[in-house]
């Protein structure tokens, strides 16, 4: 063991290998603030390509940078378990792989587990233990965790140790195809190659802070872990109210996914302070506008799991809204097919503050939804949106005040009429807001469905856009033609085969397309042809005005 004479006051630090890091006396124990078990198969193949690479160019060590511990009978991991853990599977793969008995086997074994204490040296957070203990600490047991249901229900981090575990199998497998592979002598390698820059303090309230350091990278994947860290700190819980919020925080996590979670808490300064978070990369930025300004020991006990709610009704669209259920839940599925999500964090600080008042949800869903479609056609100018966006925030503690007719989330009488405009003109050339409009519009039909942008659901035009024939006949006129043919009272909803089968049939021939092809899904506004006997010009007139009606009452636009 190297001591480095530079170590800051309060640290110190040494260079280790994995057996001496996991010989030490008492378990390494994962605290409550650390994040579950979460490496990917794509991690855990590359260490092991990592090291087996490092081991067959015969060099003596591979550095597998910094572990930082609280020091004591049983040190704390501030930094470093998803390393650690990955290596307790690989030393249970390769025990199981290695002659009961053999010295390379007993090595293995005594790295994984401390026989005197019947014990796992790596003690991961309290709902894995138990799993750990069976299928790594227990000789024999890992093929068996390979094969475990990774759909089964169960905590995240099983299923990314069973898949880590799959891929570690694999990759030993390979290995072990070629006669030249030396297991034992890679197990030792593993043993004592791996090494590590140990960092040890005695100093409690600083650690976690020394691992918010070690990975501050920006508000990326790692913003969960970070967040989570600089909020335990900072609420000075006891140890046993420590557990419970951990407990609940890993529910929370399990409930959401990590790139649920993150998304969640990327909202949060904008909830928070009323105010637009305009810097995603900065945690800096972050850490001033939400850590710095909530009280941490409530959010954790009590706002994050509104907030956790709110955001897992409205993205997975479940908000139980009594008999406006159906209602809210449709105004979320199309909101989000939109690609602008800023929507979402407006309504999870609505939602959670009024979770209990369906009819104030429905308001501000049909609210949000306008004003998105406002933004998406531009009706509000992007010179106007932050200031717009930071009014709305500011609103958002007041549902009164948000939901008024004054209101910035509200469109102005005139915003209202260029809306109108921009649904009722002819799509000519414009396929991006057709597209956009005839889905919504679908939705907002009797019996319609919302269909995201990738369904199959192509349009046709009934009057076919190059006339012919028949066709041209009875739209004589070339000027008038060409503003029906790109009315959405001329558009149907298709499956792809159905399109191509149209063409430039006749009316009668599209009807029976429509109409009558097999396990083909039959859209609501294509539905809406079925009462039109005749397609001329008084029809597609006739039906755009039913169509846009519904979609403008839909949408709340007649005010305009």
């Amino acid at each position: 063991m190297t001591d480095f004479d530079a170590a800051p006051e309060g640290f110190r630090a040494s260079i280790v290998t994995l057996h001496t890091l996991l010989s030490k006396k008492g378990p390494l124990i994962t605290p409550r603030y650390q994040r579950p078990y979460s490496w990917t198969d794509f991690e855990v193949t590359r260490l092991f390509a990592d090291l087996l690479e490092a081991f067959g160019v015969g060099r003596p060590y591979y550095f597998m940078g910094t572990i930082v511990v609280i020091a004591g009978r049983a040190a704390e991991i501030v930094d470093g378990q998803q390393r650690l853990a990955t290596f307790t599977l690989l030393l249970a793969a390769l025990r199981d792989r290695l002659p009961e008995g053999s010295p390379t086997h007993t090595l293995a074994q005594h790295l994984i587990a401390d026989t005197m204490r019947n014990q796992t040296r790596l003690l991961l957070r309290e709902a894995d233990r138990a799993f750990i203990a069976v299928y790594v600490h227990t000789p024999g047991q890992f093929a068996e965790l390979c094969e475990l249901d990774e759909d089964a229900e169960r905590p995240s981090s099983q299923t990314a140790l069973i898949l880590a575990a799959r891929a570690i199998a694999t990759a030993l497998d390979a290995e072990q195809q070629e006669e030249a592979f030396d297991l034992e002598g890679f197990t030792k390698f593993v043993a004592k190659g791996a090494v590590f820059n140990l960092i040890e303090t005695d100093d409690r309230d600083n650690a976690p802070r020394m691992f918010t350091v070690l990975n501050e990278t920006g508000l990326d994947l790692s913003a969960t872990d970070l967040v989570k860290s600089e909020l335990f700190v900072r609420a000075g819980f006891t140890e046993s109210e420590a557990d419970d919020a951990g407990r609940a925080w890993d529910q929370h996590l399990d409930r959401l996914g990590r790139r649920g979670m993150d998304e969640l808490l990327s909202f949060m300064p904008a909830i928070a302070t009323r105010k637009v978070y305009t810097s995603p990369g900065d945690f800096t930025f972050f850490r001033r506008n939400f850590t710095d300004v909530v009280d941490p020991r409530r959010f954790l006990t009590s706002d994050l799991s509104r907030y956790v709610r709110a955001y897992e009704g409205l993205t997975t669209f479940t908000i139980d809204g009594g008999p406006l259920s159906a209602e809210i839940n449709r105004r979320a599925r199309c909101l989000a097919n939109l690609r602008e999500r800023g929507w979402l964090g407006v309504a999870i600080g609505f939602v959670a503050d009024h979770e209990d008042d369906p009819k104030l949800v429905a308001r501000l869903m049909q609210a949000l939804e306008r004003y998105a479609y406002a933004l998406l056609f531009n009706v509000v100018p992007a010179n106007a949106r932050l200031s717009r966006a930071n009014k709305i925030f500011g609103a958002l503690g007041n549902a009164a005040s948000l939901l008024d007719a004054r209101s910035p989330l509200m469109l102005s009488p005139g915003e209202m009429r260029e809306m109108q405009t921009i649904f009722r003109s002819p799509f000519r050339r414009d396929h991006f807001r057709r597209r956009f409009i005839l889905l919504r519009l679908n939705a907002a039909l009797p019996n319609g469905e919302v269909l995201a942008p990738t369904d199959d659901a192509t349009v046709e035009h009934v009057l076919p856009v190059k006339a012919k024939g028949a066709w041209e006949r009875a739209f004589p006129d070339a000027q008038v033609r060409e503003t029906l043919t790109h009315s959405c009272g001329n558009m149907a909803l298709l499956t792809q085969v159905q399109n191509a089968l149209a063409a430039d049939k006749s009316y009668a021939e599209k009807r029976e397309i429509y109409f009558e092809t097999p396990n083909a899904p039959l859209r609501a506004l294509t539905a809406s042809i079925q009462s039109i006997p005749e397609w001329t010009p008084a029809a597609i007139r006739n039906r755009t005005k039913v169509l846009m009606d519904a979609i403008e009452r839909d949408l709340g636009l007649e005010a305009g």
